[in-house]
């Protein structure tokens, strides 16, 4: 399911219940004047979270422009995505004969340019990113609750590579010769998350409350070895009553 979906299907579940709570608000006892007894004891209330995430960085470099060989282990330097795509497929070095698309971007001759091992990305890093989610929660008095927690996160990694490119006539810089060039990546995240909820003060309208659980310690299942590493968000979460 990508962002898009679900955000429609979130969306359309708040909408029905933002309709079904205002027609069964016209049945209401209007002179209840009772915190328990506005309040459901028990029963399922749905909310929806709007936050910011922040991933830990630990698979970042996984976008470093190597990539998985079909046993699911790294690449060599020869077996590289960014070696047969730069060099071999645009760099004119795949075939006798092969036009150099680099050196016309770069406005140089041909293959005068170098790209190797040394170039590639190393400052891979995600950026923080906006979170949605869809929240389940079931009241098991007017206190306590328990909550399952569906959130999503659309992230982008960015990071940078070089190619070597001949000396200018002119100018001694070395710096010169170095051109940098942005690479960019893009991953989706679900995130399951399980936990107590406790409200903390008794007004019939808006009530702050504190959570506790396992969301935040998450396993990304990428890359090689994949490892439980703490990720961070910030964000509001708003139930609204069934």
């Amino acid at each position: 399911m990508n962002l898009s979906k679900f955000l429609n299907i979130t969306i359309l579940v708040v909408s029905l219940t933002w309709s079904i709570n205002g027609v069964s608000q016209e049945t209401e006892d209007t002179n209840s004047e009772n915190f328990e007894e506005n309040i459901p004891k028990k029963g399922l209330r749905l909310g929806l979270y709007i936050g910011s995430y922040f991933a830990n960085q630990y698979t970042a470099s996984i976008y470093d422009g190597y990539g998985f060989d079909i046993d699911g282990k790294k690449n060599t330097w020869d077996n590289s995505l960014m070696n047969q795509k730069i060099n071999k497929e645009y760099g004119g070095r795949g075939y006798p004969g092969q036009p150099d698309l680099i050196a016309q971007e770069l406005n140089v001759n041909y293959q005068e340019w170098i790209f190797n091992a040394s170039d590639m990305p190393l400052n891979m890093r995600y950026s923080p990113s906006f979170s949605i989610g869809l929240n389940c929660i079931y009241s098991v008095d007017v206190k306590n609750a328990i909550l399952l927690n569906v959130n999503l996160a659309k992230l982008n990694i960015g990071g940078n590579f070089t190619i070597i490119t001949p000396q200018q006539s002119g100018t001694s810089q070395i710096n010169d010769r170095i051109k940098t060039f942005a690479i960019k990546g893009v991953e989706q995240r679900m995130m399951l998350q399980f936990g107590y909820q406790r409200i903390i003060d008794d007004n019939e309208k808006v009530n702050f409350f504190v959570e506790g659980g396992s969301p935040t310690y998450e396993r990304v299942n990428i890359g090689i070895n994949p490892r439980l590493k703490l990720q961070n968000a910030i964000g509001l979460r708003a139930y609204y009553n069934i």
